[in-house]
């Protein structure tokens, strides 16, 4: 169970790349405010950090430090970021970790001394 626990993020992050974007457009109020989950934002002195629940208000980026407990509050002026880019799934990424995973488990029958079997048959 814990090798699937570890096994799980590393799927995760083989599926998934993180590709530029254009800058979000302000939102024109509360009830319209467009929220991304995650965006890697650089800023204007090349500082890269991840931004998470972030949202534009007026000439501001606004967001939460970390996706979890510390909550801590950012707000970087739009002047200031320099570029802009968002995870997306990647389907040629999953292809090649399947395609990987399926030639391991072939090499593996294949490169064996003596047959393997499903069944403990003897």
């Amino acid at each position: 169970m814990q090798r699937l626990l570890l096994a799980a993020p590393i799927v995760f992050l083989a599926c998934s790349v993180t590709r530029p974007m254009s800058l979000p457009t302000p939102s024109a109020g509360e009830e319209g405010r467009t929220l991304y989950p995650a965006l890697w934002v650089t800023d204007a002195t090349g500082r890269a950090r991840w931004v998470y629940d972030a949202w534009v208000e007026r000439d501001t980026l606004r967001g939460l430090r970390g996706p979890a407990p510390s909550r801590e509050r950012i707000a970087l002026p739009i002047s200031q970021v320099r570029a802009v880019a968002a995870p997306r799934f990647s389907p040629g990424r999953t292809v090649g970790l399947i395609g990987g995973l399926v030639g391991l488990v072939l090499a593996s029958v294949l490169l064996a001394p003596e047959p393997v079997y499903a069944v403990g048959y003897r």
